[in-house]
């Protein structure tokens, strides 16, 4: 399954023996541990070809939904088309980059657990795994403009008339003091009160739907278990990822902001950025320009931006996308060789990479806009984005082999 713009690349589709794309390079690493003629070939021998089970490609959410069904309802063609049943299943591996990845997990949804399509082996490469938690942001802009401005014009009061407050001026400015301190305390809990109310009242349709807590793609963890037999989806990524990095900075910009003001001050002017602007930024200014990014960047409509809030999951942390049904694998180092002969492209700073803290199990301690950064620098030095260097890399091509033979 292609991602986001690639339903007319050939990458995913078998090629030439002049031209051989990554699907010919995987059917021949199959053909090497005795699975020959499973990419493609059982589809096309039923009368489908590739395109028949492809999507849109657009970054649109509905588009990565009706991809989903669309999936779904041709895989089932096929296995009614190729006489499979309940009792003897057409066992289907997905392989699946970008959001390619998000359609193949939603449409698992959509396939009976004991029907006649049985998924096999699920491998993710580059996908971002999203989330997605209930708030009401409208309801928080709001507020953050009313208390703010109350608190403001309390200090006008107090500065251009204070003989409007017949209080002594001790008195006066000490419950200025308290209100600039306090309504970060008040619109925490006004936010807080509208966010749980509104996850109570979404509470039913998220279990009608079948799915986990924050989860957007995709049967719940437990479902998902079942219908692979156990055995856990395989998340192939790379923390100098662009496209990752960028959907990252889409549903957070709140958390690059927190990163620049830990870098950016002391522990005093933490703390005054905390107590003061924070309330502002993070229930006003960031929130609008997250709820924008989120619809433009990320995808999803308004009625979804204004009433969820997205972010890109973290499988060490995440209850929608858990360990026990994810496998992620860090294939960096796979990827710096990945580059097809005769890209004009400079090796590599994998030592300044390394000594960022950005490789292997201390990676979770560079800054987002660290590694931000240093993707960016590569993307714009090395003209070759990294995210497309999933199916480039033969070592990449063999993890997914041995991990559809294992299954």
């Amino acid at each position: 399954m292609h991602g986001i713009g690639s339903a007319a690349d050939t990458w995913w589709r078998l090629g030439t023996p002049d031209a051989p794309t990554f699907a010919d390079l995987l059917e021949a690493q199959l053909a090497e541990r005795g699975l020959a003629g499973s990419v493609w070939r059982p589809a096309i021998a039923a009368g489908f070809n590739e395109a028949s089970f492809a999507w849109s490609g657009h970054n649109r959410h509905t588009d990565r939904i009706e991809g989903a069904r669309h999936l779904a309802a041709t895989l089932r063609a096929l296995a009614d088309r190729t006489g499979a049943t309940a009792a003897d299943p057409l066992v289907v591996h997905f392989v699946a980059h970008s959001h390619g990845g998000n359609v193949s997990l939603e449409a698992l949804r959509h396939l009976p657990a004991h029907g006649p399509v049985r998924p096999g082996a699920m491998v993710l490469m580059g996908t971002p795994l999203i989330e997605a938690r209930p708030a009401l942001r409208l309801f928080r802009f709001a507020m953050a403009l009313v208390v703010s401005l109350a608190v403001l014009g309390w200090f006008g009061v107090a500065l251009f008339f204070p003989h409007a407050v017949p209080i002594p001026a001790w008195q006066r400015w000490g419950l200025v003091a308290a209100a600039f301190v306090g309504y970060r305390w008040v619109l925490a809990l006004l936010g807080w009160a509208g966010d749980m109310l509104w996850t109570w009242l979404s509470w039913p349709l998220r279990f009608v739907r079948g799915r986990a807590a924050g989860q957007v793609y995709g049967p719940a963890a437990d479902t998902l278990r079942r219908l692979l037999g156990e055995r856990k989806v395989l998340l192939l990524t790379s923390h100098q990822d662009e496209a990752d990095l960028l959907a990252q900075f889409t549903v957070a910009p709140l958390r690059l902001y927190g990163d620049w003001v830990r870098q950016r001050f002391g522990r005093f002017g933490r703390t005054m950025e905390w107590l003061l602007v924070r309330p502002l930024m993070e229930g006003f200014a960031l929130g609008v320009l997250e709820t924008v990014l989120e619809r433009t960047l990320g995808g999803f409509d308004w009625a979804r931006v204004l009433l969820f809030d997205f972010d890109v999951a973290i499988l060490a942390t995440s209850r929608a996308y858990p360990v026990s049904a994810f496998e992620r694998v860090d294939v960096t180092a796979a990827l710096l060789h990945a580059i097809p002969p005769g890209a004009a492209v400079q090796a590599v700073p994998v030592q300044r990479v390394e000594a960022a803290g950005l490789l292997g199990a201390n990676r979770q301690v560079a800054s987002l806009a660290e590694r931000l950064r240093t993707a960016f620098e590569y993307l714009f030095t090395q003209l070759h984005p990294r995210h497309s260097d999933y199916h480039n890399s033969p070592t990449v091509v063999g993890r997914i082999a041995d991990a559809i033979v294992a299954r």
